[in-house]
């Protein structure tokens, strides 16, 4: 089994030092094949996930035990253990130590997940919702910290309807793979941050028809905190580990640069200045943490915008602009395998699925849904894409984002670069379960081709009338 890991000698090194720990001889000596598997496979195939191992040998009875690498975990089962020990440690008000649990918790989450990859004991679609799930809960976590936070300090927000005060909700939104249930391992989180209505924050909840104040702490200073409370949390790195990094915050433009706004404050600006490129980034809007019943009333108010019933000649123009210059972009940096952050393939195939469901999803509501393989589906199943068309972007984008996952395993980074030192090459192509680093870039060059054939075919420029 070590002969055949992804980097051999890695994996022996790896492999003698947690032997040397009197918590993991134990369990190794008892193992069985299939967790002896996946425990090589990540100690050679990941220097991040494999020292992780080493550091907390405690976690190798939960993460890699047959029943877990075969079936994972479900998602309420995993809610109900976070909401335990945040229970527990909310109700004595210490913060701090809930955020550090909440980060290991993490880490060994996503070591489970990683395990089951790069085993290949589930599909990628099982391991991306699985990711997906991880990321949501613990979003949900941070965000139960700092409201709690805030509200010991300042109160709780608070708004008018009529002669009434109604607690003012918030939501998280997520966006691009967050919002598509597709998350890889060391993806940004794009959130949209929402709260429901202006007013302002109370120690005591106001009584009915009680004057709205003239000044105070009002719910737009409140909300602004609690995102950027979230955002720093997510992104603090400590001696637990990193919980998320931040992408895209999606909003009206502020020139104070704000995280949060106000439902009517997105309605305004929807009706007035969205662009073609926010409706095909909402289309894989959902919730992702907060109040449902406001992420509903945001998901409504959106509909008519992301997947209207017709399309006037502006918004095809800007289909045609936006083609133009990614081809232009291709072109000019054709060596080049990852273009904003996605590797060229993918990036195509969500262009094609988007541009898709944009200009048919309003007449047609069945194309509409955030996540690809499905829509590349239900797209065939509309006449859009040809069997054959379909099964090339398909094969493509589960290949592609294969290979997205494990050149993000070594170290647990955003990264989508293909290697060019020869033994990271060897390394790489045997993850993928190739030979030979030939063998690898000629099936990489082949998806590439083939979808590159699609979206010229598909996309044509200009539009027919």
């Amino acid at each position: 089994m070590l002969a055949a890991a992804a980097d051999p000698e890695r994996a022996r090194g790896q492999w003698k030092r947690l032997n040397g720990s009197p918590l993991a001889s134990t369990w190794l000596n008892s193992i069985g094949r299939e967790s002896a598997e996946a425990l090589i496979s990540v100690l050679g195939g990941s220097t991040y996930f494999g020292d992780l191992i080493i550091q907390h040998p405690d976690w190798l009875a939960s993460t890699l035990s047959p029943e877990t690498l075969r079936h994972g975990r479900r998602s309420e089962g995993i809610q109900r253990e976070v909401a335990a020990f945040l229970d527990a440690l909310l109700a004595v008000a210490d913060h701090p130590r809930a955020l550090r649990q909440l980060r290991l918790f993490k880490q060994r989450e996503h070591l489970r997940i990683v395990a089951r990859d790069i085993g290949r004991f589930a599909p990628l679609e099982v391991i991306t919702r699985e990711l997906t799930d991880l990321a949501e809960i613990c979003l949900a976590g941070v965000l139960r910290v700092a409201r709690a936070q805030l509200g010991a300090r300042f109160g709780e927000p608070w708004h008018q309807t009529g002669e009434q005060w109604r607690s003012t909700n918030f939501a998280l939104i997520g966006l691009g793979n967050l919002g598509g249930m597709e998350l890889d391992h060391s993806t940004s989180l794009d959130l949209v941050f929402l709260y429901e209505e202006e007013g302002f924050v109370f120690r005591r909840p106001p009584k009915a028809g009680a004057p709205t104040p003239v000044s105070g702490f009002s719910n737009r200073e409140f909300f602004l905190r609690l995102s950027e409370m979230l955002v720093a949390e997510m992104e603090l790195g400590t001696e637990e580990g990193l919980l998320y990094r931040l992408g895209r915050r999606f909003g009206p433009e502020d020139p104070s640069g704000a995280l949060a706004f106000s439902l009517p404050a997105f309605e305004a600006y929807f009706n007035c200045s969205g662009q073609f490129t926010d409706r095909m980034m909402l289309l894989k809007s959902r919730m992702v943490a907060g109040d449902r019943s406001l992420a509903e009333e945001f998901i409504e108010c959106i509909q008519p915008f992301r997947y209207p019933r017709s399309l006037i000649p502006a918004h095809f123009r800007e289909i045609v602009s936006l083609k133009q210059r990614m081809q232009a972009r291709l072109t000019a940096d054709e060596a080049a395998w990852d273009l904003d952050g996605r590797i060229v393939g993918i990036l195509e195939i969500e262009f094609i699925v988007q541009v898709l469901q944009s200009v048919n999803g309003g007449r047609e509501p069945f194309l509409q849904g955030g996540h690809t393989l499905a829509a590349l589906q239900k797209l065939r199943e509309y006449g859009h894409l040809n069997v054959d068309q379909w099964r090339q972007l398909s094969d493509a984008y589960l290949w592609l984002r294969e290979v997205e996952h494990r050149l993000q395993f070594e170290s647990d980074r955003p990264t989508r670069s293909l290697p060019t030192m020869p033994l990271e090459r060897t390394h790489l192509a045997r993850l993928m379960g190739c030979n030979s680093w030939d063998e690898f870039f000629s099936l990489l060059s082949q998806h590439k081709d083939r979808v590159r054939a699609v979206f010229d075919n598909v996309l044509k420029s200009p539009l027919p009338d």
